[in-house]
């Protein structure tokens, strides 16, 4: 059974539940890569002599994550508490694709 029928006829797929499965799959994608980015930038050499990362490097990634993570809910709850929903989706990705673009932004410690 598909999660997005959830007992309903296969035919009866309502729109918008899926244009926010899709939306939200296409947010927590783009947050897994640009973190990824980012933590890897800023915490792990370019050039590394071992296959472990050292305590250092480790303790820079678990507060990197935990930063990214943060801000993602300050974010989506200042989203939720104004009111943008699925009727400002054009909106939300043409802002999210502007923003995509100039993600050179880097979280200092």
């Amino acid at each position: 059974m598909s999660l997005f029928q959830m007992g309903m006829n296969s035919l009866e797929v309502n729109d918008a539940k899926l244009t926010m499965a899709e939306l939200e799959l296409e947010s927590l994608t783009s947050l897994f890569n640009n973190m990824l980015k980012t933590c890897r930038q800023k915490c792990i050499q370019p050039r590394y002599s071992e296959e472990d990362l050292a305590k250092g490097e480790m303790v820079c990634v678990d507060r990197c994550v935990a930063k990214f993570f943060r801000s993602n809910l300050v974010v989506g709850d200042y989203l939720r508490e104004s009111g943008n929903g699925p009727d400002s989706l054009a909106s939300f990705r043409s802002v999210a694709a502007q923003s995509a673009g100039s993600a050179g932004y880097v979280a200092k410690d």
